[in-house]
C-alpha cells in the first residue's frame, strides 16, 4: 500500500503541474492561433495591400514561451509559421519549401528570445519573494500571505495560528563552527519546517535565525502537535551534525491572542523569548517559576 501511494504521488505531481501549467498553455496558444487566423482572413478582405498582420502570429509563440515548455514552443512555432504562410496576405507568394523552413527558423529564434525573457522575469519575481538561503518565502511575501489569511479567517470564522521560531545559540554555532555551519543550521530548520508544515501552512524566514508559520484551521492543541512534528523532524535531519540545534517557539491564535497580524506577532514574540529565557535559566541553574506553562506556548 505504501508503495502504491508513493507511486501515485510520483505520478500525480507531474500530472498536476502539467494540468496547471502546460495544458492551459496549449489551450491559450491554440485558441489565440485560431482567433488570429480567423481575424486575418476576415480583415485582409477589406485591408489595403500594404497592410500585414503577420506579427500577430507571434502571440501564440509568446504564450507557449510562458509555460517554459520547449516542445510546446517548437510546436507552436511550426504551427504559427505554417498558418502565416497560408494567410491571405502571404498565400499568393507562398514560395518554396525552403522559405517555409526559414519562417520556422525565425519563429524559433523569436520563441527562444521570449523564453529567455520569461525565465528572467520569473527568476526576478521568485527572488523578490523568496529567501535566497533556504528557499522559503521571505518577510515581504509573508506579510502579503498573512494579510490575506487573516482576512479569510475572519470572513469564514475559522481559527488561524501563528508560530514564531528562533534558533537557540545561533551566534555560538557561527562563532564556534563558522558561518558555513550557521547557514547549514538555518537550511536544516527550513527543511524541517517544510517537511512538517507543507500543505498545512505557510512557512517563511523573517531574517537572521527567525522563522514564522501561518496555520489555517488550527487551534492551540493542533498547532502544538505540528510543532512537535517539526522538532522531531529537525532532530532527525541534524542527528549527524557536530552540534545540537534547538529552537525557541512562540504560538499565537487569532482572536485569543490578538485581532491583527501585529498583535499576534507581538504575543508570539513575547512567548518565544520567554521560552528562550527559561531555557537559559535552566542551563545556568537559575530558574524562576513565576510564569505559567500556558504563557510559554
Amino acid at each position: 500500500m505504501a508503495r502504491l501511494l508513493s507511486a501515485w504521488k510520483s505520478i500525480s505531481k507531474p500530472l498536476s503541474e502539467w494540468r496547471k501549467g502546460v495544458l492551459p498553455g496549449i489551450l491559450w496558444s491554440l485558441g489565440s492561433l485560431l482567433l488570429i487566423t480567423s481575424f486575418d482572413h476576415v480583415i485582409m478582405r477589406f485591408a489595403p495591400e500594404s497592410m500585414t498582420l503577420g506579427y500577430l502570429y507571434l502571440i501564440p509563440v509568446w504564450i507557449a514561451a510562458r509555460t517554459n515548455s520547449g516542445w510546446l514552443g517548437f510546436l507552436f512555432s511550426v504551427f504559427s509559421a505554417t498558418m502565416l504562410r497560408l494567410s491571405p496576405d502571404t498565400f499568393p507568394h507562398v514560395g518554396s519549401f525552403s522559405n517555409w523552413l526559414v519562417d520556422i527558423s525565425a519563429f524559433l529564434i523569436v520563441y527562444a528570445i521570449f523564453e529567455r525573457i520569461e525565465s528572467s522575469l520569473s527568476s526576478a519575481k521568485s527572488q523578490a519573494h523568496h529567501d535566497a538561503l533556504t528557499g522559503l518565502a521571505n518577510r515581504r511575501a509573508f506579510h502579503t500571505q498573512a494579510r490575506l489569511a487573516i482576512q479569510r479567517a475572519w470572513r469564514k470564522q475559522e481559527d488561524l495560528a501563528l508560530v514564531l521560531i528562533d534558533c537557540d545559540k545561533f551566534k555560538e554555532i557561527n562563532d564556534q563552527y563558522g558561518h558555513d555551519q550557521g547557514d547549514k543550521a538555518l537550511i536544516a530548520i527550513g527543511r524541517a519546517l517544510t517537511a512538517s508544515f507543507q500543505g498545512r501552512g505557510e512557512v517563511a524566514r523573517l531574517g537572521g535565525d527567525e522563522f514564522v508559520i501561518l496555520i489555517p484551521n488550527a487551534d492551540r492543541q493542533r498547532t502544538r502537535q505540528l510543532v512537535g512534528q517539526f522538532e522531531r523532524s529537525l532532530a532527525f535531519l541534524t542527528k549527524e551534525y557536530p552540534y545540537k540545534i534547538g529552537t525557541s517557539i512562540g504560538i499565537a491564535i487569532l482572536r485569543e491572542d490578538g485581532t491583527s497580524l501585529n498583535e499576534m506577532m507581538e504575543r508570539a514574540d513575547t512567548r518565544m523569548f520567554r521560552s528562550k529565557n527559561i531555557k537559559h535559566q535552566i542551563a545556568t541553574g537559575v530558574v524562576e517559576f513565576s510564569e505559567s506553562k500556558q504563557e510559554v506556548s
